[in-house]
């Protein structure tokens, strides 16, 4: 079957398996999302963690090259949200590796509402829900790069007493 700009995705997504789908991905151009993800509510950020999130844009009558494009995106913008995330990170200790051994910590989804009500000084769950993510982004860089300066500048006093210096 030949997908044209008029195709529509009812008509081939019977037909794809996972490696026809991969080439229409790759093929077609990021085509914009009607919100970009930073623009959503923390709410909808974490609807859209889900896996089931990106099939909506081929549950439409859509044309391929728009739901394919529209993927292809969602795709991108989360995998700069993650890149962004990733370098305020602050590299666990061997203590502190041991020491998480066993902790259930909280999901992605229950640290996003977390971070915004302990940052934002919020009340309930259902406010930090309102918040933009970009304001739950911003929470994470404030924490990440105040973590990564004390963990800094604890390995700077730690080498300066073990040298005798202080």
């Amino acid at each position: 079957m030949k997908i044209t700009s008029d195709t529509k995705v009812a008509e081939v997504l019977p037909l794809l398996n996972e490696e026809r789908f991969q080439l229409i991905v790759d093929a077609v151009e990021p085509y914009l999302l009607p919100k970009p993800l930073t623009a959503l509510t923390c709410a909808e950020f974490i609807e859209a963690l889900d896996e089931k999130y990106a099939m909506k844009f081929f549950e439409s009558s859509e044309r391929v090259v728009v739901a394919f494009g529209r993927y292809k995106e969602f795709l991108k913008q989360m995998q700069d949200i993650t890149t962004y995330l990733k370098q305020y990170e602050v590299e666990q200790d061997a203590d502190e590796k041991a020491a998480a051994q066993g902790v259930k910590f909280p999901s992605m989804q229950e640290r996003i509402l977390l971070d915004c009500i302990r940052y934002y000084h919020l009340h309930s769950p259902d406010e930090a829900e309102r918040l933009p993510i970009a304001a739950w982004l911003l929470c994470v860089k404030s924490e990440g790069t105040a973590a990564q300066y004390q963990r800094k500048l604890s390995k700077i006093r730690q080498s300066k007493t073990q040298h005798g210096k202080r």
